[in-house]
């Protein structure tokens, strides 16, 4: 290896007026590391904030902009809402419940101002989209109304049922320790409530899968969770929302590999780190997935990202799940009607027509790659980040490299050791530098020197991820 490396350096040399660093990213096509999950681009849908002009199945817009991604699964009714939701009567008023004694209709919205349940479901099945419904626990335990809590989400499943419709994902609650949702919950009281509802619900169908949203940084309140309610839990959801309060670009720039904050864990060690603790509990088959992600809020006084930033930022973030295996994730959020410092970091824009922001078009770059097999990759230095993905056939080859090192770095790519031998390259990139940021270009890769051997030696821009395709 060292002798491979010193050839490198002084080809690279011998080709240059002066010799420079080479990063070197090593790609074995022999080792195989899972399946990149069709249901990690998924997406949030506020139920409230779809209006049936955009949503419409036939002929709306946003349907046609996800089947565009390959999108597989939306979450509905979406977030926090879901704790004040009742599927049967929905009001459009979003963060109000109509069980609550003061409950006001006159303020309900117009129905085609929003997306009621049967909308949902001709959307999954018109675009082959898993669903991924929510059930209200908060209303119930809120009013003393539980045993009509659960009798509501019963009734829920056998209306999707009789729309023909499988749904095999059901969330409970969301952030039911945060301040916001509709009842705040101990972990004891929500892993009570897991507990009957996930009873009821299996006798029903005894094949869904329950997932219970946790704490993103209390450890105690999930591992009460796990241990108290763990017999009736397929995933613990975790909502990762980068530097919340400070999520800036020039943190971004100084973190070589995002972390998530408390423990500071890096995203890609994520999954494994809750596996592991929800094996050393008794329950080693649950897993790990994230139905809120993004990077956070910037914080007052701070300077906002640009969305070509924005959409770097968020694509190191969704590279890290993949190489962490996660089963499932949905992005927050699709789009958001009020004005607010998300406005360029949600994958399309309200107050344009719902036009797709630069994130849309990170997300883009990944639509080949989902139900692809993962191969080993590394690369020689932090801040060059590499994802690997191969075709059954092995015919073809991504690679992916966000480089978030300043300066034109040259980065050579050895395909090793099957002698994976190419015949076609071509290269997508997405820059935040430069004139044009954040713009899409298509384009021959330019390199350098291409050996027999498989190796290619190139240029990616500044702050840039890059997806570079090689056939046989």
């Amino acid at each position: 290896m060292k002798y491979l490396f010193t050839t490198l350096i002084l080809l690279t040399c011998a080709l240059t007026a002066f010799c420079r660093p080479v990063d070197t990213v090593e790609v074995h096509t022999g080792q195989d590391e899972g399946i990149v999950s069709p249901l990690i681009m998924g997406f949030n849908t506020v139920y409230c904030y779809a209006p049936d002009n955009d949503w419409n199945s036939h002929d709306g817009k946003i349907p046609s902009l996800l089947e565009q991604l390959g999108t597989r699964v939306l979450r509905y009714p979406a977030g926090t809402v879901v704790t004040f939701f009742h599927w049967e009567q929905p009001t459009g008023q979003g963060w109000k419940d109509s069980w609550a004694p003061d409950f006001n209709k006159a303020r309900n919205t117009d129905p085609a101002s929003f997306m009621d349940i049967d909308e949902y479901l001709d959307i999954c099945k018109r675009f082959n989209i898993t669903p991924l419904m929510g059930i209200n626990m908060a209303s119930g335990k809120k009013y003393d109304r539980v045993e009509e809590g659960i009798e509501e989400a019963i009734r829920l499943m056998r209306h999707c049922r009789s729309k023909g419709v499988t749904v095999r994902y059901y969330y409970l609650g969301n952030e039911p320790y945060h301040k916001t949702a509709n009842y705040m919950y101990t972990a004891e009281e929500y892993a009570e409530m897991i507990n009957r509802y996930a009873e009821a619900m299996r006798k029903v169908d005894p094949d869904i899968r329950i997932i219970a949203n946790t704490h993103p940084r209390n450890l105690d309140y999930t591992s009460t969770l796990i241990r108290q309610a763990g017999k009736h839990i397929d995933y613990i959801d975790i909502h990762y929302y980068w530097k919340w309060g400070n999520a800036t670009y020039a943190n971004w720039q100084a973190e070589p590999v995002m972390h998530q904050g408390g423990r500071n864990i890096p995203y890609r060690e994520q999954r494994a780190f809750y596996r592991k603790l929800a094996a050393s509990l008794g329950y080693p088959g649950i897993d790990l997935v994230s139905l809120e992600w993004n990077i956070g809020v910037t914080g007052k006084g701070n300077r906002q990202p640009t969305g070509a930033q924005a959409a770097l930022m968020v694509g190191e973030q969704f590279i890290q799940f993949i190489q962490s295996g996660m089963p499932m994730a949905t992005f927050w959020t699709t789009t958001w009607p009020k004005k607010s410092d998300w406005d360029n970091r949600l994958l399309l824009d309200a107050f344009n027509e719902n036009a797709p922001n630069k994130v849309y078009d990170m997300f883009a770059l990944f639509r080949d790659v989902l139900g692809q097999e993962m191969v080993n990759s590394r690369s020689s230095r932090e801040g060059l980040v590499v994802l690997s993905i191969s075709n059954p056939a092995k015919d073809t080859l991504w690679v992916y490299l966000l480089n978030k090192k300043d300066g034109n770095e040259p980065a050579e790519v050895l395909l090793k050791p099957e002698g994976f031998h190419f015949s076609k390259t071509e290269s997508v990139y997405f820059s935040a530098s430069g004139t044009k940021p954040g713009r899409l270009r298509l384009k021959k890769l330019e390199s350098r020197r291409q050996s027999s051997t498989g190796n290619l030696q190139f240029e990616i821009p500044a702050y840039s991820l890059v997806k570079i395709i090689l056939t046989k």
